[in-house]
C-alpha cells in the first residue's frame, strides 16, 4: 500500500484551517516542487524539494480578485504539524491584507475656521 503525501499535508493544512477560518471560505492548494534554498548571507545555492502551499481568501471588495499568500516549505516530507501551523499563518496574512483593503479612508480633520460655506450657502446667510 503507497501512502499519498500530497492529501495528507493536504488534509493537515486543511483541517487547521477550517478551525481557524471559522466558516469564512478559503481556498487551499498544497503541491510539491523545487524551492531555491538560501544560503549564507541569503543567496540561493540551488534547488531543493520543498512543498509549495498556498491560502486565498475572497477580497472584500466586489469584483476584486481573491486575496492570497503562498510559501514553500523546505524538506522532502514535513511534518504535518509544520504545514497546519503555515496554512494558519497564511491565512492570517491574507486577513491583514483584507483589512486594509476594506479600511475607508478618512479625510483630514478640517478645523471650523478653515470651512467655508459653499455658493449655495451664501445666499441664505443674514448678516
Amino acid at each position: 500500500m503507497s501512502t499519498d503525501h500530497t492529501r495528507r499535508l493536504y488534509r493537515a493544512a486543511d483541517d487547521a484551517l477550517r478551525k481557524a477560518a471559522m466558516g469564512e471560505p478559503y481556498g487551499l492548494a498544497v503541491e510539491f516542487t523545487f524551492a531555491p534554498v538560501m544560503g549564507p548571507g541569503g543567496q540561493p545555492t540551488g534547488l531543493g524539494p520543498a512543498w509549495f502551499v498556498i491560502v486565498t481568501i475572497r477580497s472584500p471588495i466586489v469584483g476584486e480578485p481573491d486575496l492570497g499568500h503562498g510559501i514553500p516549505v523546505h524538506g522532502v516530507l514535513p511534518a504535518e504539524q509544520t504545514m497546519a501551523e503555515v496554512a494558519v499563518d497564511l491565512l492570517k496574512l491574507c486577513r491583514q491584507d483584507a483589512i486594509g483593503k476594506s479600511a475607508i479612508p478618512t479625510m483630514p480633520d478640517l478645523a471650523l475656521t478653515d470651512m467655508k460655506p459653499s455658493s449655495s450657502r451664501k445666499a441664505n446667510v443674514k448678516g
